[in-house]
């Protein structure tokens, strides 16, 4: 928010007063609640938390994930670089492995291309040679378990 050549941190008193009577107007909405944050942030003027909110919108309560859900979730895979031209990195993380991590790389038309090991070591880096594969965009599945996969893909420009 900028006030001519000045910006939210140079605020005078009388700009401040204003938000601080924003920022404690009940139900304030979104413009209290900015407003308290600018207060908080820049001049020191932080609300308790104390009380009933001041947003008078209905908060929707997400729903929870459950332990199969949390654990897809905590696998981590990066690809670089993409687009690749000689070789593509694969750096894994997978929070509980069980057995041996696999990767299979399919192209478009989802036939496999190339079927990686990668151990039982639950993170590291994998490369792979793409001096072989054509110009295109390939998908690839990292299969954790019984069941389990992370997919993604990444592009192939020689």
């Amino acid at each position: 928010m900028y006030f001519g050549q000045r910006n939210t941190a140079q605020l005078n008193a009388t700009e401040i007063a204003t938000l601080q009577t924003i920022a404690t107007k009940t139900p304030g909405g979104v413009a209290a609640e900015r407003a308290e944050n600018i207060l908080c942030f820049f001049y020191d003027f932080c609300l308790d938390d104390n009380g009933a909110p001041k947003s008078n919108t209905i908060k929707i309560e997400k729903p929870k994930l459950t332990l199969e859900e949390a654990l897809q979730d905590a696998v981590q895979i990066g690809v670089s670089p993409n687009p690749a031209d000689f070789y593509i990195e694969f750096e894994y993380d997978v929070l509980l492995p069980s057995g041996n991590l696999t990767m299979t790389i399919y192209d478009l038309q989802g036939r496999p291309i190339e079927h990686i090991i990668f151990g039982a070591e639950p993170r590291g880096i994998k490369t792979l040679d793409t001096r072989k594969f054509s110009n295109g965009v390939y998908v690839y599945e990292l299969h954790f378990g019984e069941g389990h996969t992370k997919s993604g893909k990444f592009i192939i420009q020689h």
